[in-house]
């Protein structure tokens, strides 16, 4: 109010600018913006605990249950971006109670000692005990594990065991790892339990991005939603909320035009696989895009020939920054935690179908360096198959193929037996080949929907088994 007083402000309009002054510092506090429990998906058991607290949050408010009893004090335990905001954000909109949020970070000690640190913690819990009943969600909890953080610990402790039931405080607390969570925090009347919150898997980065798109205009099918969920498995709510706000971006500049799929495709292989190049930095002739092209293909139908997870989500031959010329980006099947011996074949002809490819189209000697990076990853799949699966051998050393002459004997004669294989079906198959190729040199970037349509057709024209 001084700072008011003493400003520019005009003093009849002082009142008014504290009004809007504590009207913002409110909204703070309300959750309006965030999602209903309802909205969030894949986030397992963590969410019945949620809905739990929902439920005993409502039946205090209406005094039909002591604050005490609220089945809160819990630490969200998982890694940036996986949504443990979000979920304490949509407890508080879900139950109408206001948030407060602060991280455990900006209580560090200074070097002249421990005095600002233990009066920004105090400041914070006054904060969130004046805008109760409210949810008090403090992120880091695993700083206190670290200087110059341990020393607030007792502090910090203090004031979590000063909360009352005539407070209608909760807390929450969130961490990376519960490896780094103090013992001390754990104890009754504390931070009593560890809760996972996992990384969201495809169906439920494609709610994900249904939710978020609610109300921006767009024209994404459900297909398309599914086909954006499979391809950013690996992100956290935080990235995937950056991908849609640059998306939607971009096409409000282009003439307030609907936000299409391949405005958040072109947006997520950026992010997964490296910005595109320029024209200039990379520029590839027609015979390397050819080749490229040819390389690619190679790769897809032995995906696509695969006995089990014969998918494919992306293929582009647009180069990469990072001198990538090409990649596809095979489905994950999430319903499967383990490999069979003939999964991790497959594999290995998956990696060996690119140089494969360069070999029937021009021949041996044509065949570029550019398969190197697919040996390397042919020959780790394939080590891990001879010395630590158990598929191959009882004995589980993993050994090194520079240091095992046997071994690697073993493993240059399974990989020469491997790609005489994958050579002959690509050979056999050449019509295919070329179909896919052509396709990839006219469109530079081909969903993996078109692909494996393009796939079932060949089959449907060639009776008689195709896989290898």
């Amino acid at each position: 109010m001084d700072f008011l007083i003493n400003s520019q402000v005009d003093p009849a309009e002082v009142t008014t600018a504290i009004r809007h002054t504590v009207e913002m510092r409110l909204a703070r506090y309300t959750p309006g913006d965030h999602l209903d429990l309802a909205d969030l998906w894949g986030i397992g058991k963590v969410k019945e605990w949620a809905e739990g607290l929902v439920k005993d949050i409502q039946l205090a408010k209406t005094g039909r249950m002591p604050w005490s009893e609220c089945d809160d004090r819990k630490i969200l335990i998982g890694q940036y971006g996986v949504g443990k905001r979000t979920l304490v954000g949509a407890i508080a909109h879900t139950a109408g109670i206001r948030l407060v949020e602060f991280s455990a970070s900006r209580w560090a000690a200074a070097e002249d000692g421990i005095n600002h640190g233990v009066a920004r913690l105090y400041a914070d819990f006054q904060e969130a005990l004046t805008a109760a009943p409210a949810i008090f969600f403090i992120h880091d909890m695993d700083v206190f594990a670290d200087m110059p953080w341990t020393p607030l610990l007792p502090y910090f402790l203090e004031c979590l065991e000063g909360i009352g039931s005539q407070d209608q405080l909760l807390i929450i607390a969130g961490a990376l790892t519960a490896d780094n969570v103090r013992f001390e925090l754990r104890h009754q009347g504390r931070l009593e339990e560890c809760l996972l919150v996992p990384s969201p898997n495809a169906q439920a980065l494609s709610k994900m991005y249904a939710v978020m798109l609610r109300n921006i205009p767009h024209t994404l099918t459900p297909v398309e939603l599914n086909r954006l969920g499979r391809l950013s498995l690996g992100l956290g709510e935080h990235e995937v909320g950056l991908i849609v706000r640059r998306a939607e971006r971009k096409a409000r500049k282009e003439n307030q035009r609907p936000l299409t799929c391949e405005d958040i495709t072109s947006l997520l292989i950026q992010e997964r696989y490296g910005t595109r190049a320029e024209s200039g930095h990379w520029p590839m002739t027609e015979e390397e895009l050819r080749n490229t092209a040819y390389h690619e293909a190679g790769h897809t139908i032995l995906q696509l020939m695969r006995t089990r997870n014969a998918s494919l989500d992306f293929a582009s031959v647009i180069p990469r920054e990072d001198g990538k010329l090409g990649f596809i980006v095979p489905s994950v099947d999430e319903t499967r935690h383990s490999l069979t011996r003939q999964d991790l074949i497959e594999t290995i002809r998956v990696w060996l179908a690119g140089r494969a490819a360069e070999e029937v189209l021009a021949g041996k000697e044509a065949v570029t360096s550019g398969c190197s990076n697919d040996l390397y990853h042919a020959t780790r799949c394939l080590q891990f198959l001879l010395t630590g699966s158990g598929l191959e051998s009882l004995l589980m050393l993993n050994r090194d193929f520079e240091h095992d002459q046997g071994l690697c004997d073993r493993a240059e004669e399974i990989l020469r037996q491997e790609y005489t294989h994958v050579l002959a079906t690509l050979r056999k198959h050449r019509k295919l080949l070329d179909q896919v190729a052509q396709l990839l040199i006219d469109r530079q970037e081909v969903s993996g929907e078109e692909l494996m349509d393009l796939y079932r057709k060949y089959q449907t024209n060639h009776p008689g088994p195709v896989n290898p």
